[in-house]
């Protein structure tokens, strides 16, 4: 496989466990300044938004994503996952994702992502904004 195509799929990979982990170090470094987030629900986040709207996963006590799959071809990268956080209030948020992502110069440039809007809805009594 091409070596340029494995490592997007490891940009794409590591994102996801920065995210599910709360590192937002390593998130601000994987994202490109120019990132277009869109998320079913809630449209469109840009590259600030997008860092902001991660609190509702970072206030979680523990957590995190698990990859079912990923494929990738050229600069996009499609990761599955299933989500499990559990928060001091005793809620659980569970979900299952599919992120499609778009990569340009080595970092995360434009990404669709599909998760269950009804499973965010009884965890945050809303879809997350």
């Amino acid at each position: 496989m091409n070596q340029d195509i494995e490592k997007n799929r490891d940009v794409a990979l590591r994102l996801v466990k920065a995210v599910g982990s709360g590192d937002m170090a390593t998130v601000k470094k994987l994202i490109h300044p120019d990132l277009d987030w869109w998320l079913n629900g809630m449209g469109h986040l840009d590259h600030d938004a997008f860092l902001a709207s991660l609190h509702m996963l970072h206030s979680a006590k523990t957590g995190g994503f698990t990859v079912i799959t990923s494929t990738a071809d050229a600069d996009r990268v499609a990761v599955e996952m299933v989500g499990h956080f559990e928060y001091e209030d005793g809620r659980i948020y569970d979900n299952n994702y599919c992120e499609l992502m778009t990569l340009k110069d080595g970092l995360v440039y434009k990404v669709h992502a599909f998760f269950d809007t009804g499973a965010a809805e009884k965890a945050f009594g809303a879809t997350p904004s």
